[in-house]
């Protein structure tokens, strides 16, 4: 009888252990971790989880067997938060999120097709935001205890700031979120800082209060050391048809400008360094994105951007930044609205190559009238041509060939008015094309 007694605590510790279904009656706390099984019969599980107001956590769920798929619902069961491969290899995370009220949340352990089984590890961690401030630079480390490192600063409506995250170890990302809930990200960055380090900035803070950085490895498994800066920086405003002398200092190895652009606008910038200083340049939208960057494209080691054009209204940012840590000296930076070629005046030829990959030229036309445009390497050389055309910052028509040698196509122009003709080619080699206009009416 003893025997049978065991047989059957043996069974039901088992059975405890493998069914989620036996763990909702338990309370999960910050710091807990639970094994659990989804089976056919139980294809999700439910977890009650404490939460106190102000308090972060990350919930994460890893399983070998399926696509784990995560959701969290606050105290009156309404959905809040869900996740799919937020912890890298098809497993899930939740976080860092914020508990808004006390309450007891419920945490569903599912699989993304909500049919799949298997076994499943769901954990809850308390994730700790560490202080930052204006002009601090911190040296940390992920861990696979700590896949993500929070930093909390305050700001001014109208801070400018720049946030920039340097690893040897792995492929560095940031966040910039609201202090109030790191889920909503005002700005994220992957690679602008350079090899695989990550830089946000110039950024313009919407308002008075508390940030919140994250810090993490793209893949959000790698781990290591990095590095965290946090600035505060200055915007020199520049105007077309300006040149603005500046200084690069130990202390001061990245310069930013800012311009109004408008849509439409096709704009070059060059650089010099009469001391030989190594430089790249950088240009950002007014969201604060970077639309192009450059290295060597100029004379020596200067940089240069050709023939940019603004698709949007608004504030936009340069960043002239030294190539290598350390260097100093002067540099000159020029702002230009460039004079565009026009088919008006007849077949237009222009030359791309590994530093100039795009050109633009122009056009005038009139509501509803049907054009062709044809463009022709003009030393017989097959290349790849990518052609937008666009009116009012929105395309209209494009053509991407291929190892061709010449190629046309036709469309109908929608308003009366200046058309812009955007020719790419990303073989970086040489290539000589004529561009050349036919009118349906001629």
């Amino acid at each position: 009888m003893r025997y049978i007694h065991r047989l059957l605590l043996i069974f039901a510790v088992g059975l405890l252990i493998v069914t989620p279904a036996s763990a909702q009656d338990d309370v999960l706390q910050p710091g807990d971790s639970i094994d659990g099984m989804l089976t056919n019969s139980n294809l999700s599980a439910r977890f009650p989880l404490e939460g106190v107001a102000g308090e972060v956590v990350s919930i994460t769920l890893r399983s070998d067997d399926f696509d784990s798929y995560l959701i969290l619902e606050d105290p009156n069961g309404f959905e809040i938060a869900t996740n799919d491969d937020g912890a890298g290899n098809l497993n899930s995370l939740i976080g860092p999120f914020i508990f808004p009220v006390d309450g007891i949340y419920t945490i569903v352990a599912t699989s993304l097709s909500r049919s799949d089984t298997g076994a499943f590890t769901l954990s809850v961690a308390t994730t700790d935001i560490r202080p930052i401030e204006y002009t601090q630079t911190l040296n940390s480390r992920l861990t696979d205890d700590r896949l993500l490192a929070l930093y909390r600063f305050r700001g001014q409506s109208g801070d400018v700031i720049s946030i920039r995250l340097e690893s040897n170890d792995f492929d560095a990302y940031l966040e910039l979120a609201s202090g109030n809930d790191p889920s909503v990200v005002l700005m994220s960055n992957d690679d602008s800082g350079g090899t695989r380090n990550a830089f946000i900035g110039p950024f313009t803070l919407p308002q008075t209060g508390d940030y919140i950085i994250t810090a993490r490895a793209l893949n959000r498994v790698d781990t290591g050391d990095f590095t965290l800066t946090l600035d505060r920086v200055v915007l020199t405003p520049i105007n077309y048809g300006a040149t603005v002398m500046s200084e690069f200092t130990r202390s001061n190895q990245t310069l930013y400008f800012t311009f109004a652009g408008r849509a439409g606008d096709v704009v070059n910038i060059f650089v010099e360094s009469p001391d030989e200083v190594d430089t790249v340049l950088t240009l950002n939208h007014p969201d604060g994105y970077q639309v192009i960057s450059d290295d060597d494209s100029g004379r020596g080691f200067n940089p240069e951007l050709n023939r940019v054009l603004l698709d949007s209204d608004g504030n936009y940012t340069i960043l002239l930044s030294t190539f290598g840590a350390g260097a100093t000296g002067a540099a000159t930076l020029s702002l230009e609205r460039a004079v565009l070629a026009s088919l008006d005046d007849g077949p237009q030829q222009i030359q791309l190559n590994d530093k100039i990959f795009q050109d633009i030229v122009t056009f005038s036309g009139t509501s509803g009238e049907r054009v062709t445009l044809s463009i022709v390497e003009l030393n017989g050389h097959e290349a790849a041509p990518n052609i937008t055309v666009l009116q009012d910052g929105l395309s209209i028509a494009s053509l991407n060939a291929s190892e061709v040698t010449a190629t046309s196509f036709s469309f109908e122009i929608p308003d009366s008015g200046d058309i812009i003709v955007r020719v790419e080619d990303f073989g970086f080699e040489t290539v000589n094309y004529e561009i050349t206009l036919k009118r349906e009416s001629e």
